[in-house]
């Protein structure tokens, strides 16, 4: 009787080292599927602002420049006015 007893005690703590073997596997497959999308992520990025600046003159690309730092200001002020309120 105590023997059966320990058998099940065996398979009940071999079942929960699988279990969490598996879930670790998975883990580290999700980790490493996530660092594929933000390295993809990051090369989509870095392509479509080289598209962006691309065949554009040196005054194109300062007037861009400028319409940026105009957004980014008015962001700034908006949300100086929202600290504000």
């Amino acid at each position: 009787m105590a023997r059966q007893i320990e058998l099940q005690l065996q398979d009940q703590i071999k079942d929960h080292e699988e279990l969490l073997h598996r879930k670790r596997e998975a883990q580290a497959a999700m980790q490493s599927e996530a660092s594929e999308i933000r390295k993809r992520l990051a090369d989509r990025k870095r392509k479509m602002a080289e598209q962006s600046f691309a065949g554009l003159t040196e005054e194109e690309k300062a007037a861009m420049m400028e319409r940026f730092k105009a957004q980014y200001d008015s962001l700034g002020f908006a949300l100086e006015d929202e600290r504000n309120r």
